[in-house]
């Protein structure tokens, strides 16, 4: 494993198993990278998949059930065939260009948050700007590129979707909307997740997003069947590469680690971004 990789752990990879090309080319770029402890598991399209699904039908209509079921069969295949305590899921699209710009080994930044996550969104595609600063993930921070999880959040994945090997009951988590300050810490409503693939995987715990792996979008171009419609989504993918890309270039490569969890020096004051919670 080369120097800057020190400390990621084992990877699993999601792939269809028609898109021999895309395992050939997360296995390259493994390789490129020195990471030997990695597995692609495969998957049947959605149309030929023999998998279960149960649950609310308007959560079902909104989901991209293929991609949602093979992340969920990913996560729970992990925890029953290792003894690991982390994992990294890849989408077989990642990017790891802007890897090459880090200005610190993966151990170290990781270090960095502490040890009371469950999980970490470590891609982004964003329909407003990405905010490039490690902080607590929102729900409309979409993107399953890469993110790692610890073994006890798998466990809860498997308790709370499956109902047997091949059955998954799809309920949205709830979140907790905060009332006013005045009232208290503890004030505030309970609310179902939007129904996302991505609110479906990380919904359940206490997850950090920053986006240090990419969607290679150039290479890849893919949007789900569920979101096909949203005719702007590929340009949202595009902008999101491109600024990831661009921000690593110009400013991350330069920065310590202090400066990369400070936000003043990692968001423009030019931009403006929302509902940014720092890392406690």
């Amino acid at each position: 494993m080369i120097e800057r990789m020190t400390g990621f752990p084992q990877c699993r990879v999601v792939n269809v198993k028609e898109a021999a090309d895309r395992r050939e080319y997360m296995a390259g770029e493994f390789a490129k990278l020195g990471i030997t402890d990695y597995e692609i598991y495969q998957y049947e399209r959605w149309e030929n998949s023999d998998v279960k699904v149960t649950g609310d039908q308007a959560v079902l209509d909104m989901l991209p059930l293929g991609a949602t079921t093979s992340h969920l069969l990913t996560i729970k295949r992990w925890y029953e065939e290792s003894d690991e305590d982390m994992v990294a899921i890849f989408e077989d699209d990642a990017d790891f260009e802007v890897t090459k710009k880090w200005p610190f080994r993966f151990d170290q930044l990781l270090e960095r948050f502490g040890p009371l996550w469950d999980g970490i969104q470590l891609c982004v595609m964003h329909e407003g700007w990405a905010v490039m600063y490690p902080r607590h993930r929102n729900g409309f921070d979409h993107g399953l590129q890469c993110y790692i999880i610890k073994r006890h959040y798998a466990k809860k994945i498997i308790d709370y979707y499956f109902t047997d090997d091949n059955t998954i009951h799809f309920k949205m988590p709830f979140i907790i909307k905060q009332g006013p300050p005045a009232d208290g810490p503890r004030s505030g409503t309970y609310e179902r997740w939007e129904a996302t693939i991505e609110n479906t995987v990380f919904g359940l715990g206490y997850f950090y997003i920053y986006p240090i792996i990419n969607h290679n979008v150039p290479k890849f171009q893919t949007i789900d069947p569920v979101r096909r419609s949203r005719k702007d989504l590929e340009h949202v993918a595009q902008r999101s590469y491109d600024y990831v890309n661009s921000w690593w270039e110009r400013v991350g490569q330069h920065s310590t680690l202090d400066q990369l969890f400070d936000y003043e020096h990692c968001c423009p004051k030019t931009q403006s971004y929302g509902n940014v919670m720092p890392i406690d």
